[in-house]
This record gives structure tokens, sequence and C-alpha cells, in this order.
């Protein structure tokens, strides 16, 4: 169903109002809601937004409620368990922050709303900015004082994440299918999941694997129960199998780690005499089967296709490239303010396109307000090429969806 069909805001007018209402009256319940929604909850291919997303509107929902409540109890905030060091760090780094976003803006000519915004645009400051906004919002929200409160929602968070995660892989498995096919390791394609993010590049998906796949050796090593340890092993395969077809090399280097922990702890476990309440004898069986998968996964990746062993034979010339870039990047500093301050956030594309040679963009999308030229409509797209590098003419596109009859 496309978001421009009237009964699509309906639908999420209905929904965000059932949230608002469970996270009223179940003040844990978003410690799940919010990782489990985070790698899926943006429509940008049907709205058109970069700066705005659906999950920022969650966010805001599960931020109101969280007030509100607190308010109904008085509007007393228990006491945060940081100590005084903890407190100013993060005072400090707020202050940090807005002071980049100040001069983002600044820098862009000042603020100017505008639904459509792009990365070079004032509002890109706010992008990059609004995460730590809300995590800073999110911490009088967060349990404290009682341990048992404490362990339930830090199992309840565990738990979404794991959610998440069923999403992230599943994308993936479809999207290769879709493309290149799941046993294909020699095309050149690199996976993006629903991470909508990357569609300029990025490493989204390669971040959001490394810090979750520590939440799948802690559920393999706690479950007790045999059919959910099936459903986190299959988990546990799909992940590495995401991470494999990432081809990033970050990822499988930030992963080993994770992996390693994970092969030694099913190694331990099926040493273990077979105690009924510790490593039972399906466990120990199951454990070394899950190991042995992981390894063959491994292996196919690694002798199945020629991508990967392209990707590694390329990272020194990769790493020469990036360290240009970097020294592109710090050649725009210009003066002690932007040497203490920064340029502000979100500006490195802008000025870095404008700045450095062959570092331009492809392209630019711009929405026009009705005027005299424009379409009864109420406005027009216009579409930019690159300023000067006709190599990188043709690179830019704009997709639509139409529907059929």
């Amino acid at each position: 169903m496309s978001l421009n069909h009237p009964v699509a805001p309906l639908a999420c007018l209905i929904l965000l109002s059932v949230w608002c209402c469970v996270a009223v009256w179940q003040p844990g319940a978003w410690l799940g809601v919010v990782p489990a929604c985070l790698p899926w909850l943006n429509f940008s291919p049907w709205t058109g937004w970069v700066v705005f997303e659906e999950f920022d509107i969650l966010l805001l929902a599960t931020i109101a409620c969280g007030y509100a409540r607190l308010a109904w109890r008085g509007g007393h905030f228990p006491p945060m368990r940081m100590t005084r060091a903890a407190n100013c760090w993060v005072m400090l780094c707020l202050a940090s922050a807005l002071a980049s976003l100040w001069r983002g803006v600044d820098d862009a000519g000042g603020l100017a709303w505008d639904w459509y915004a792009g990365y070079t645009d004032a509002l890109n400051a706010w992008r990059v900015f609004k995460s730590l906004c809300f995590a800073a919002l999110c911490l009088p929200l967060l349990p404290r004082t009682d341990s048992s409160a404490d362990a339930s929602g830090m199992k309840t968070f565990a738990w979404g994440v794991l959610c998440g995660l069923v999403v992230v892989a599943v994308s993936v498995v479809w999207e290769r299918a879709a493309f290149t096919g799941v046993t294909d390791f020699s095309s050149q394609y690199r996976i993006v999941a629903l991470f909508w993010e990357m569609h300029v590049g990025g490493a989204a998906l390669d971040v959001y694997l490394v810090l979750t796949a520590p939440f799948i050796v802690w559920a393999l090593v706690n479950v007790r129960r045999r059919q959910s340890w099936l459903l986190i092993a299959g988990l546990a395969v799909l992940l590495v199998y995401a991470a494999l077809t990432t081809f990033s090399r970050g990822v499988y280097l930030a992963m080993g780690l994770s992996i390693a922990v994970l092969i030694g702890r099913l190694w331990w476990q099926a040493r273990q005499a077979p105690l009924p309440d510790v490593c039972p004898k399906w466990r120990a069986r199951s454990d070394v089967a899950l190991l042995l998968v992981v390894m063959l996964e491994v292996v196919a990746v690694v002798v199945g296709g020629t991508f990967l062993s392209e990707r590694l034979s390329g990272a020194e010339r990769d790493m020469v490239r990036r360290l240009d870039h970097w020294r592109s990047g710090v050649g725009l500093m210009n003066g002690p303010s932007d040497w203490l301050l920064g340029k502000g956030l979100g500006r490195l594309p802008s000025q870095y396109a404008r700045v450095v040679a062959d570092g331009e963009f492809s392209g630019a999308v711009q929405w026009q307000a009705a005027g005299r030229s424009a379409a009864r409509s109420g406005g027009q797209v216009v579409l930019f090429g690159p300023r000067s590098n006709p190599d990188v003419a043709g690179m830019f596109a704009l997709t639509q969806r139409v529907e059929t009859t």
C-alpha cells in the first residue's frame, strides 16, 4: 500500500494512538519496541524525506508518553545511576553538539524549513544532531534503582534487538535472492537490507550488524528451551550470512571477536558434562552442529566466489584513496575556530563538493513551489547534473512509483 493512498495516513494515526496508550500504561515496553523498529521504520522511498523519517515520530511519541507518565506521578525524576563525572561528560557532549548544530545551520545560510531538504541544506545539521538529542531525552526514562526492574528492562531491550535482527536477516536473504541469488558470491553486489540511508553509500548496515552481534551470543548462551534455541540458532546462521555478504572488511574485523566468543562458548559447552540444567545432550550436539554450519558458511563465501578475494586484494589501493579523502576533508579547516569547533554538523557534504577537486555531486534534485511555469499540482521537480565533471554525468537518478491498472 502506497503512503500516498488516503488509507495510509489513517492507519498510521491509529497505530500511533495505540502505541501511545501502550507506552503510557506499560512504561518498559518502549525498550523492546524501539530497537525492534529501528532497522525498518523508514519510508523514504515513498515519502522522499531524507531529514525526517517515521522512526522520529515513534521516538517523539515514546518520549512524550514517558514524560507524561512522570508528570502524572508528580513530576519527580528518579535519581540517575551515573557518577558526577559521567553527568559532566554527558553535558559536555550535549553542549558541543549544540554548538556544532548552530555552526552548521549558520554555515548553510540560516534555518530554512523544507520537508524535502537534502544533504547540502541547513536541516542536514538537524539530521546529524537528532540521534544524540533523542538519546539524551530518553536517559531519564531508563530503569533505575530497582535491580529487578533493571534486569527486566535489559531483557526486554535484548529481545527487541533480536526482533529487529530477524527483520534485517530476512530482508538480506530476500534482497540477495532478488538481485544476485542466495549462493552467488561472485557478483559485485553490496547488500543494504532496509537501511535507506545507504542510497548514498555509508555503513549503516555494517554498524548495525556489528553492534547487535553480541546479543546473538547472549541469547545462545542463556536460552534453555529447545524450540527457542533452534530459533536463535537459525537467526545466528542468517546473521553470519548477512555479515559475510556485506563484503565489508571492517565488518569481518569487527565481528571476528563476537564470532570467536560464540565459537569458544559453544566449544566450552560441548565439553561440559551433560547435566540437565546446564548442558543437556541435545544442547551439546546442537552446539557442535551450529559451529560446523557457521564454519561452512565462511568457507562457502571464501571459496565459492571471487568478490571477496577481489575486495581483500584491493585493500591497499582502497586505503590510499581513503587517506587522500581524509586529507581533503581535513584541508577544509580554515582558521582556529574551525579547528576548535569544527565546520558544523552536516556541512561536510556541501563543503567537500564545493572545494575539493573531483569531489562534486553527480547531480541534485530540488522541489520548487508553484509558480507561473509550474504545473497545476502546486510545484515541480527540478533535476541538476554535475557542475563541471562530465565523467559523473548520468550517475544521478530519480525513481518514481507509478500505479498500474
